[in-house]
Parts: structure tokens; sequence; C-alpha cells
């Protein structure tokens, strides 16, 4: 808590030397030792609020991951600057009188207000990203609504210079910030990370795009202000405002979504099997629907736009149903070549086909095992609808030649549909090793 009247009694000696100081003539004298004295009790409710962090925040460039704990701080100053500020006022205006009160007191608030700009100024000119864009609108909404308290507070000719740094920072974070927001849909589609998505799994960018997308309604207040701002007020402006950034970010939506697509398109180039490159776009694609098909996304994007991306998800659920049973068929197989079976007599190919088949079944187990689906129930609709495909290919090996008679059956009656049903939905799609084992 701030106290209006905060000087403890070892200091109120000191108050008759300031006095002396005054009656002397020795006015810089005088404002010196008021600024040690009073100092010494306000300096320590300003560090409190990160003031001397942002102080070295404002004297050299940090990355912008570690700029997150003073953008916190910032906001923090500046809701309490105006409380500050105005019982440094009455404080002054106690011990001086009006006639210096507003010399001492814009004294006194020098330091924090400069610094209050200049790590402001630090934080606009790091790189546009879309976390910057964000944190500089959290400030940029504090900083309004704070500007009437900033206003009253400062409205003396010896503050004024403060307060025109003030109103000037709300300038720069709109510029920032919306140069920042035009640039997304260029970052997303540049992004050029190497990292792979283990097993086909929702990649990092896809987690990170959605997140900022999602966060378009929560921020359209905010959004709208900095992509108007510099427009003139007028009652028609401001009943057209809202439509306009309701559109402009629809628009930057659809666009960034768009160009995360394309970017996964090419990230998806790090898988060599086709199968596996199918269930990583689908994976990312589902990813995107679920979390923004929903709220406050729904509404920028619209339903025709969920509709679109399911249609998607769908035809790479049936590429990968296409390479994956591909390797059930005698004629895709590169082991079993169809004039081959031709010319075996038909018992030694019938065990070719038990073969096959056999071979086919433990050589996805031993990969798909290793791709992994997040999401539980996307997971298990691709089971069921791989099993339903399986089923068929068992079927045409298993059941149609279920009475033969073989010397050693074990050998080819290996498995049952049983047997694969609980393979497939216990370890298929589960990011295991091959070493790994689900209980």
């Amino acid at each position: 808590m701030i106290h209006r009247w905060a000087f403890s009694e070892d200091v109120r000696p000191t108050l008759g030397e300031i006095a002396n100081c005054l009656v002397v003539g020795c006015k810089e004298e005088l404002l010196r030792r008021y600024e040690e004295e009073r100092g010494s009790i306000i300096l320590p409710m300003w560090q409190k609020l990160g003031l001397e962090n942002l102080e070295d925040l404002s004297t050299r460039l940090v990355e912008w991951t570690m700029l997150t704990d003073r953008v916190r701080e910032w906001i923090a100053v500046i809701k309490h600057f105006s409380i500050m500020g105005q019982v440094e006022k009455e404080v002054a205006r106690e011990v001086f009188g009006n006639e210096h009160c507003d010399e001492v007191f814009a004294r006194m608030i020098e330091r924090p207000s400069l610094v209050v700009s200049s790590s402001a100024s630090t934080i606009i000119n790091t790189k546009a990203t879309a976390e910057k864009m964000y944190a500089l609108l959290d400030m940029l909404d504090n900083l309004e609504n704070e500007t009437p308290k900033l206003q009253f507070v400062l409205r003396t000719d010896s503050t004024a210079r403060y307060l025109d740094r003030f109103l000037a920072l709300r300038t720069k974070m709109a510029k920032s910030a919306r140069e920042a927001f035009n640039g997304l849909e260029e970052s997303v589609l540049k992004d050029n990370s190497t990292q792979v998505a283990e097993g086909g799994t929702v990649h990092s960018i896809t987690s990170n795009v959605v997140h900022f997308v999602q966060r378009f309604g929560e921020y359209k207040r905010e959004l709208g202000y900095i992509l108007h701002h510099e427009q003139k007020a007028s009652p028609r402006r401001a009943q057209n405002e809202e439509e306009e950034t309701l559109k402009q970010l629809q628009e930057a939506s659809t666009s960034i979504l768009s160009a995360l697509k394309s970017n996964l398109e090419r990230k998806s180039a790090a898988y060599e099997d086709p199968a596996l490159v199918a269930i990583f776009m689908a994976n990312n694609m589902h990813y995107t629907v679920k979390h923004m098909g929903q709220g406050e996304p729904i509404k920028l994007l619209g339903r025709a736009w969920v509709e679109q991306q399911e249609k998607k998800i769908d035809d790479y659920l049936s590429q990968y149903l296409s390479h994956t049973m591909r390797t059930f068929s005698r004629e895709g197989s590169e082991k079993e070549g169809r004039m081959r079976f031709m010319q075996q007599k038909q018992r030694d190919r019938i065990k070719a086909e038990f073969r096959h088949f056999n071979d086919t079944i433990e050589e996805i187990w031993g990969e798909q095992r290793s791709w992994n689906i997040p999401d539980l129930q996307f997971r298990d609709r691709v089971r069921k609808m791989l099993l339903d495909k399986i089923r068929v290919a068992f079927d045409a090996v298993y059941n149609v030649h279920r009475d033969e008679k073989f010397k050693n059956p074990s050998k080819y009656f290996k498995y049952d549909m049983e047997q694969i049903i609980d393979v497939v939905n216990i370890e298929f799609f589960e990011g295991l090793t091959r070493k790994d084992k689900k209980a």
C-alpha cells in the first residue's frame, strides 16, 4: 500500500535541514537532499513493481523469449504510475507548497517515466512475432486505460514532456503491433525449422499457429484499434469499424491457416513413407479443425471452412489407406509379382498368399506402432478404418483357404482376426519403438 505521507521518524529531522536550505536560498541543495530522502522511501516501491529490471532492459537488447517477465512488469508499473505520481505530487505540495511543487514532482518522477518509455521502445524494436504482437496489445490496452489518469497527473508544464512520451508510445505500439499482425502469414509460410514431428504427430508449428489465431477473437477489440486507429473518427466510421475488423480477421485467419498447410506440406517431405506423410497431414489438419472449429474461432472462419477442412482430412485418410493396403496386394508386392503367382502350382500359390499376408501384417505392425496419432478419438477412427480394410484382405486369404491342410499349419495360419484387432487397437499409432510393448 502507498501511504500519502510516508516520511519516517528518522527522516523528519532532515526536513528541518531542508527548510534551512530553503531559507538561505540553496535551491539545488534543497532539491538534492529532498530527492535523496524521499527517494529512499519511494524507490523500493518502484523496484517492487519491477522498475529496476525495466531499467536494465532499456540498456541492452534481449531475446524476445526473455522479455515475458519484463512485459508483465511494465504493465504493473504503468498501472501504478498515476497512483504513485499523485502521491508524490501531494507530498511535494505539502513540503514545498504550490510554488515549487510541480518542479519537485517532475524531478521525482523523471527516472520512472524515462525507464517506462525506453523499456517500451526496446520491446517495440524486437523482432516481429505473434507473441510480441499480443504482448504489445496487452501493453497498449493498459496504457489506453491509464491515459486519462496520466493526463490528469501530468497536466502541468513541468511534466508535459513525460505525458508526450506516453502518448507517443501508443502510436509506436499500435504501429509495431499492426506490422507484426500483417507479417503473420508470411512468417508462417516461410518458417524453415527443420524439426521433424516424430511418428507423424502434430508439429509444433501447428499448435503455435493455432494458438495465436485462436486468440484473434479474444483480442478483437485491441486488434480493431491497431487496424483502424489512424483513421479519422466519425459516427459512420465507428458504426462500420467493427464489421471491417471482423472481415479483416476472417481474411487473416484463413490466409494464415492456408500458409500453415503449405508449410506442413513442405515439412512432410521429411518422411519417406507416403502413408506416413498422409498420417502427418491428417494429424495436423485434424488438430487445426478441432481447435478452430468451435467457440470464437468458428465465428471468424465459418462452418463452410470447417466442412472444407474435414473433406481434406478424409482425403488424407484415403491416401493413407490406399498406400497401406497396397502392401497387401500381390500386384503391388515387390517380392511376389503376378507372373510368379501364375506360374506356381496351386498349392504353392496358396502358401505364398499366406506368407505375403503374414509378412505384410508384421511389417505394418512394426512400422505403424511407432507412428503417433495423439488425439484418442481420431486414433480410434483411423484404427477402425484400417481394420475394415484388413478384414477384407484377411478374408481373401484365411477364410477362402480355411480348409487347406498343411503339414505345418501354424506356419501359415499364424493369426486370427481377433488377434489382429487387438494388436491394432492396442499398439497402432501409439508412438512406440520396436522394443516397447503396450500392456
